[in-house]
Formats: structure tokens, C-alpha cells, sequence
């Protein structure tokens, strides 16, 4: 295991260090358990730092162990669910795990996940906003739910599926903003 440290920001203090796999730390897992390599996630050797993502990477991961341990303590399941900044190599290049293209654009929202409550699976979306960029965020909903609408989400998609979009917002008053605005949107 390897650690970045991002030092202090002025207004926050010392921010939290970041655990991650390291290479060897892979290689001993591949070795001593039945995983395969594509089964392990860990940063790609040219991954770079993410200074600029790092509260919104943080939050992000804060709501999936937050989700996860509102599953453990209701007895649901996780059935699969893919973060942004989990890489994977599509023709060469490596793009989030949660992109797809909908109504002629790519959109990546922070997670996909299904889970499985009374039978029933769940899926959703998982966005993550910080800031104060109301616009913004109305043009990702919508376009969520364009993508919804065709299926372009579909890791896990059946007619008895519920489907939702979870928007976290760091801004109480972006949140209601947008609120009002999806009020009035057809």
C-alpha cells in the first residue's frame, strides 16, 4: 500500500492522507488469492494525482461506504456498482467505468449501482455536487434522465427495476434552486 499526502489547505487544515494499492501490493493479491488481475482495483502506473478532484473524490467515497452500510443495516444487497474514477481500458484508452453515451453525448455520473431490496433490484445514479453551479447541475439531471428514458444506463436493467437518480449537493442553496427549476421542468 501506498499513500499520497496533499498537505494543508488554508480554511480546511491537513487534509486526509490517501491509501491506495501499490503495484506490489496488487501483485501479492493476485498471488495469494483467487482474484483475478481485471478483479483488482488499483491506480494504473501512469494515474495522475487528483489535486484538483480531491473533495469531490472524497465525498464520493464517503457516500459509497455511507450507502454500504445503509444496505448492511437493512439486509440488502450490492448487487454491482462502478465509481468514476475507476479506470477500465476501452479500445486502448482508459475511461470511467460509469461512461456512456446518451442522446448523441458522454455522461459520467460519479456511480452506478444496483442493489437488491424485497426481491426487487434498484438502480441509480449517484451524483456528487460541489459548488454553486445550479445550471450545471439541472443539465446533468436532465441529462440522466435522457439517458433513463433509452436505456443507456442499463449495467442491470429489468422491467421490475426501480431507478434513481441520487443527487448529493455540498450547497444547500444550489439544492433548492435546482429543486425549483426540476419542480417546473416538463
Amino acid at each position: 500500500m501506498k499513500s499520497i499526502d496533499f498537505g494543508v489547505i488554508p480554511g480546511h487544515g491537513r487534509l486526509a492522507r490517501i491509501h491506495y494499492l501499490s503495484e506490489a501490493g496488487k501483485r501479492t493479491l493476485i498471488s495469494g488469492t483467487p482474484l483475478e488481475p481485471h478483479e483488482i482495483l488499483a491506480p494504473a502506473k501512469n494515474a495522475s494525482l487528483f489535486q484538483r478532484d480531491y473533495f469531490h473524490r472524497i465525498a464520493t467515497i464517503q457516500f459509497n461506504i455511507q450507502f454500504q452500510q445503509w444496505l448492511a443495516s437493512h439486509g440488502y444487497t450490492l448487487v454491482a456498482m462502478e465509481l468514476y474514477f475507476n479506470r477500465q481500458s476501452i479500445d486502448g484508452q482508459y475511461r470511467s467505468a460509469t461512461r456512456t453515451k446518451s442522446h448523441g453525448r458522454f455522461v459520467e455520473p460519479d456511480a452506478v449501482g444496483v442493489y437488491r431490496a424485497h426481491g426487487l433490484f434498484h438502480t441509480f445514479l449517484f451524483e456528487q455536487h460541489n459548488g454553486k453551479d445550479a445550471k450545471r447541475a439541472i443539465r446533468q439531471i436532465e441529462q440522466h434522465c435522457l439517458g433513463l428514458s433509452d436505456d443507456s444506463y442499463a449495467i442491470r436493467l429489468t422491467q421490475n427495476d426501480t431507478v434513481h437518480i441520487v443527487y448529493v449537493f455540498q450547497n444547500p442553496t444550489c439544492m433548492s434552486v435546482v429543486m425549483k427549476a426540476m419542480l417546473a421542468s416538463p
